[in-house]
Parts: structure tokens; C-alpha cells; sequence
């Protein structure tokens, strides 16, 4: 089966195949029949398609100046529905209501409703020319073509941030992720990883004394906890709202994976000029 274009990238959905067509946007091929794969539909999008992701009748196309999301939901006739302009965007993967954007940093934009999508975030990388993303188990995987392999811990799509990055012999350019294996290509060589991520909850200081609020009674009680080794996990994320244990308020504030002075006196501090980090107890990652 031929098509227009440059295919760049191929994403398989039901009985469809979706292809980044660089200069020729999205080309879309029924594959019901294997021994007969037939071009149903296209879509020109307005510069160079470099990756698309299927989610729930919507392709999503890294257009390298915009992400292009265009309804598929009749295969022959593919229509731009929205549009969001980005800078060098060339890879894209979709995850829950969630878009994730390799466009020289990482950008997350809430495509709840996919005809008004919205930016909720961004991460900045170690270089910013990130080529490709893959998402799984709240973490998201970038190809960085200039610094090789980057993690952002994007558990909470609000607030992501880097956790690991690794300095591949050439340039990131395409990864895909399997449990706790990455598996990375870029210019030079093919390389493979392995990534236990940090366990444990990650917010640390509780309400000690049952009051909703965080006060110095909270950051004594943690200190005292502390220095004994043995902080107090089970008032964390207590539910439900208003048992006197419903919020953690304190974060793992120097991303140690740990409950240590520094995160004490981060807390401190946010006390101090009024700025707690009070967070849900729904917000808690799982186990936590």
C-alpha cells in the first residue's frame, strides 16, 4: 500500500494504522484485511508531521510547530478539530486525559476535552531538544537528542520534575519503555536500561496533632520522629476529609526518596513565610 509522504512515525489502532507523513500530515490505512492494507484518509496538517498517538477517535500529531488534534472518528474523512501552538514539537503520547509533548522541553496538556486542549505544565530538561516521549507508572521517558535519556516524575501532571537523566554516546532520538526496562536509540548505538523507581510516599510531614493545619507542633512532632527513626507514615492521606488526619502537608521537599533534616527545615521554612505545601489526601501516590 502506498501513500504520500515521508512516513516518520506509526501508531496501530483497531483495524487503522495512522502514519506521520512529514510534509504530507497524517495518513491513515485500514488493515482489516493484512493481505490487502487500503489508504481510507489523510489529512494535511499545516507543517512536518513527526509522531502521532490514537486516543478515544482523536490523533494526536507532533507537527513540529503545533500539536495537531484531529478527529478520526470517521477514518475517511479526518478532521482538524484543534490546535496548539508548540516550538519544535516532535513527539507525542497520550496518557489518561493527558498529553504529553516532547517539544524541546516536556509540555503536559489536558486534553479532557480534545476541541479546547490546555496546557497544564512544563518541565524543563538538561538540553532542550527532546525528540520522543513514552509514559508509564507516572513516570514519563524522554529521548533528548542532545543529552541522551531524561525521567520527569509526572505523577502529579501539575508539577512534574526531572529525576534521572543519562548521557547516551550519541543523540536521543526514539524510546519505548517495558516494566522497569528502557530501551533507547539514537545515532550511535542502541542502548537498554533498567529504572526501579523511588518507592515510598512522598509526602512526608503529617498533621501530628490532628488540627488541619501545619504549625510548629507538626515540625516538632516530625523532628522528635526523626532523630528517633521512626517517622509516622500512618497519618499520611488518612480519609475521609475531616478525621483529623486527612492532609499531608509537607513534601519530600529536596527529592531525597526520604524523610531527612533538610525536608524538616524545607518545612520549616514554608512555614514561616505562610507557604505550606497542603496536598490532598487523594493526591498521595499509591502505597504511599
Amino acid at each position: 500500500c502506498s501513500y504520500s509522504g515521508l512516513g516518520r512515525s506509526v501508531f496501530l489502532a483497531g483495524n487503522y494504522v495512522y502514519i506521520a507523513a512529514s510534509y504530507e500530515g497524517l495518513q491513515i490505512i485500514d488493515i482489516s484485511d493484512l493481505s490487502n492494507p487500503v489508504l481510507v484518509g489523510s489529512c494535511d496538517t499545516p507543517d512536518k508531521s513527526f509522531d502521532v498517538c490514537v486516543s478515544d477517535n482523536y490523533a494526536y500529531v507532533a507537527d513540529r510547530t503545533s500539536l495537531q488534534i484531529i478527529d478520526v472518528s470517521d477514518p475517511t474523512n479526518p478532521d482538524i478539530v484543534a490546535y496548539r501552538p508548540y516550538n519544535e514539537a516532535k513527539g507525542v503520547f497520550i496518557s489518561d486525559n493527558y498529553a504529553y509533548l516532547a517539544a524541546k522541553n516536556l509540555k503536559i496538556i489536558n486534553i479532557s476535552s480534545p476541541s479546547n486542549p490546555t496546557e497544564v505544565s512544563s518541565c524543563d530538561l538538561s538540553r532542550f531538544s527532546a525528540t520522543e516521549v513514552y509514559v508509564l507508572n507516572h513516570f514519563a521517558y524522554v529521548a533528548n537528542y542532545i543529552s541522551g535519556l531524561e525521567i520527569v516524575n509526572v505523577y502529579d501532571p501539575n508539577h512534574p520534575y526531572l529525576v534521572a537523566t543519562y548521557d547516551t554516546p550519541g543523540e536521543g532520538n526514539d524510546i519505548r519503555v517495558v516494566g522497569d526496562h528502557i530501551f533507547l536509540a539514537d545515532r550511535y548505538s542502541f542502548s537498554i536500561f533498567e529504572f526501579q523507581a523511588p518507592g515510598g510516599c512522598r509526602y512526608i510531614v503529617g498533621d501530628y496533632n490532628g488540627n488541619l493545619a501545619f504549625n510548629v507542633a507538626d515540625i516538632i512532632a516530625a523532628f522528635s520522629k526523626l532523630k528517633t527513626g521512626s517517622p509516622d507514615a500512618s497519618l499520611l492521606c488518612e480519609c475521609p476529609p475531616g478525621s483529623g488526619d486527612v492532609w499531608a502537608v509537607a513534601m519530600d521537599l529536596n527529592n531525597s526518596c526520604g524523610f531527612n533534616i533538610a525536608d524538616v527545615i524545607a518545612g520549616f521554612s514554608k512555614l514561616k513565610t505562610g507557604e505550606p505545601e497542603l496536598i490532598p489526601c487523594e493526591a498521595c501516590p499509591p502505597g504511599g
